[in-house]
């Protein structure tokens, strides 16, 4: 008797087993697609959006779940009425905008991580031109390498770049200036709409007090005014008796009040 040709496989047998071995491998390919497809991140209603559009910048924002992991954002803005693919607005996320009324406006990338899933997260383009009908931004979510779920495009308007109307002031109890002298800047806005009183999100401020101090300050939101004691100043060391206080309030819009 052989008894080494008993283990050998029939034909029928051979059969019954690639068969077996082609069935598990088309289940294991079944299992990894199913968990490479729902690890997908996916856009909670009714994000990506975008709000507060004035004539210079506005904010998106973001609210995904499903993360397995940290993913990356990118966006672009266009002046016009724009598409581009995943990789495209990745590779141009970086880039700088378009010189003057150019029609790339520029954009940006953030990191999403797996502790933000489900929340919203938020952050500001720059660089609009005021008055465009029409805007683009496009949203690419890349949530593994050179990997994207659908590109998200959103069109918006930019309304008319704005004057800045505020009433200022100047407070000082002496009117010679003494050491440890308090003097103050004071801001009232008339109406509070941004769009008509200028004073929208990344309003610069400058205040020389005139004796060498000079402070700074950018409006974080539309409407943001610099704080009291931005606008206060001590003078500490005297060395006239009066001094020329300055201010020059600026928008993204070129325009300035003095």
């Amino acid at each position: 008797m052989d008894l080494a040709g008993s283990s050998r496989l029939t034909p029928r047998n051979q059969f019954f087993k690639k068969m077996i071995i082609r069935a598990l491998a088309i289940s294991i390919s079944l299992i990894l697609f199913v968990n490479y497809t729902t690890a997908q991140p996916v856009w909670v209603n009714p994000y990506p959006n975008v709000i507060d559009v004035n004539a210079a910048n506005g904010l998106l924002n973001v609210n995904l779940t499903n993360l397995t992991g940290d993913i990356t954002i990118y966006y672009i803005v266009y002046r016009f009425n724009a598409n581009a693919t995943a990789p495209t607005i990745k590779a141009r996320s970086s880039d700088p905008p378009d010189p003057g009324i150019g029609g790339f406006r520029g954009g940006g990338s953030f990191t999403y991580s797996l502790a933000d899933d489900g929340t919203v997260m938020q952050v500001m383009f720059e660089n609009l031109i005021p008055n465009i009908a029409t805007n683009t931004i496009l949203i690419a979510v890349e949530y593994a390498p050179d990997t994207f779920i659908a590109v998200q495009k959103i069109n918006f308007s930019t309304p008319a770049c704005p004057t800045i109307d505020i009433l200022t002031g100047f407070s000082q109890p002496q009117q010679c200036v003494n050491i440890g002298a308090d003097a103050r800047f004071n801001v009232v806005v008339l109406d509070p709409d941004p769009n008509l009183n200028g004073i929208i999100r990344g309003t610069e401020w400058t205040l020389d007090w005139g004796d060498g101090t000079v402070d700074y300050y950018t409006s974080a939101t539309d409407n943001d005014l610099p704080p009291l004691s931005v606008r206060t100043h001590t003078y500490s060391t005297t060395t006239d008796c009066n001094y020329v206080f300055s201010n020059v309030v600026d928008n993204q819009c070129g325009d300035n009040k003095k």
